[in-house]
Order: C-alpha cells, then sequence, then structure tokens
C-alpha cells in the first residue's frame, strides 16, 4: 500500500538502513510487485513467487551468512532505525539461536489506542507478537517445514498453541500457560535455544492488515513530517 504517497516498504527500508548493526541488505519480493526502483538502496533484490517457507529458503541460500539474520516484515512502516537497534542490543545480552519479540496489549494501547492486533494471554500478561526477529541461518533451514506449518496459524492463536501439544492447550485456556514453557517446549521441537523477548517498541507490533492500521499509520506518519 503507499502511505502517504509512498510505497510502505520504503519505510521500512529507510527503517533498517539506519539501523547501525545491520551489515547487508536483502529484500525479497514477489515478482507481481516491482521494487527495482530500490535496487540500489540494498544490496540485494530478488523475487520469488514461490511459498513463504521456501522464499525463507531461498533468501537464507542467496545470503550465505554465517551471522544472525534479522528477517523485518514489509508492512510495519511506524519502525525506525532506533528500534531495531534497541531490540538487537536486548537480544545481544541473551544466548540463543532465535530472538522473537512480543508487546505488551497495555503498552500498544496506550500508545495507539485504535490499533487492531491479536493477542494472547499467558501467565505473565497479555501479549502480541512482533514483526522481526533474529535467527540462526542454520537453525531456519534445520526447520523449515515447521516455520511453513506455523505460518498458516500466524492469525489463530488457539491452533498455534496446539502445536506444543494438549497439555499446553489446556494451560492456556486457564491461563496458566507461562514464557517460560512455551520457550522449552519450542526449544525441543525445534533442536534449538528460542528466546521470546518482552520488548517495549510498539511499533514493531503494528502490522498493516487492516484499514483502520492503514488511516493510524498514515496519521502517525504524517504528524512526523
Amino acid at each position: 500500500y503507499p502511505i502517504n504517497g509512498r510505497p510502505m516498504i520504503d519505510y521500512v527500508v529507510e527503517a533498517v538502513k539506519d539501523s547501525k548493526y545491520i551489515d547487508k541488505i536483502m529484500i525479497l519480493g514477489h515478482p507481481d510487485i516491482q521494487l527495482n526502483y530500490l535496487e540500489n538502496e540494498v544490496d540485494t533484490l530478488i523475487y520469488s513467487n514461490k511459498p513463504f517457507s521456501e522464499r525463507i529458503k531461498f533468501s537464507i541460500l542467496k545470503l550465505k551468512s554465517p551471522r544472525k539474520i534479522i528477517f523485518v516484515c514489509s508492512d510495519i512502516p511506524l519502525i525506525n532505525g532506533e528500534i531495531i537497534d534497541s531490540f538487537v542490543e536486548i537480544c545481544d545480552k541473551v544466548e540463543a539461536d532465535v530472538y522473537f519479540p512480543i508487546i505488551r496489549k497495555e503498552n500498544i494501547l496506550s500508545k495507539y489506542p485504535e490499533t487492531k492486533r491479536t493477542y494472547f494471554t499467558i501467565s505473565e500478561g497479555t501479549f502480541t507478537g512482533g514483526n522481526i526477529a533474529i535467527v540462526s541461518p542454520q537453525v531456519v533451514l534445520d526447520n523449515i517445514d515447521l516455520i511453513a506449518d506455523l505460518f498458516g496459524r500466524r492469525k489463530n492463536v488457539l491452533k498455534q498453541v496446539r502445536v506444543i501439544g494438549i497439555t499446553s492447550l489446556l494451560k492456556y485456556f486457564f491461563g496458566k500457560l507461562s514464557l517460560s514453557e512455551i520457550e522449552e517446549k519450542a526449544e525441543k521441537m525445534i533442536k534449538a535455544h528460542g528466546k521470546a523477548i518482552i520488548y517495549s517498541g510498539v511499533e514493531i507490533g503494528i502490522d498493516v492488515d487492516k484499514k483502520v492500521d492503514l488511516v493510524l499509520v498514515e496519521d502517525v506518519l504524517g504528524r512526523r513530517k
């Protein structure tokens, strides 16, 4: 979507370029949406119309990075370099193979009360997931089928919880499922160390997938000018 006359991805590319920790930038686009105008803004621009998990695998193999990769969705135009850097710095203090941000519901609504998000409630509170992740490339390649499955369940919390077992599902129903239990179950599934990071940068939790969110980000970005 265009945001105030500018392609939404432009805001995200600008934020990634402003990060002091990102070495190389790759855009993996769909061939139906031409992004050639961004060729000089990033290191690599490739296209693929394959399923999500295959596109992820393709991009990792193409990048050939021995270091961790940060995935950033193209529909979170409210982020900036400072938000990305802050998340990287928090993750750098914790040893893990996969880092995924979660944001408290009250933090999002206190700043952007208009937004509509998918939330989940666990022992530590009510959260929504962020739209970036830091991962070790090999862990992703080793779990590509699981990633495809979870991506298909991404808008349904109950379907996601079912992946880690019926006991966890029952605990979730009664608000007794804890973050540490989720991490433990996930680690057994992916055979690697995963860490959910409770993060205060609420903008990474606001993806534009509804009309109300489009109106919100147009207003926020318009006022930033």
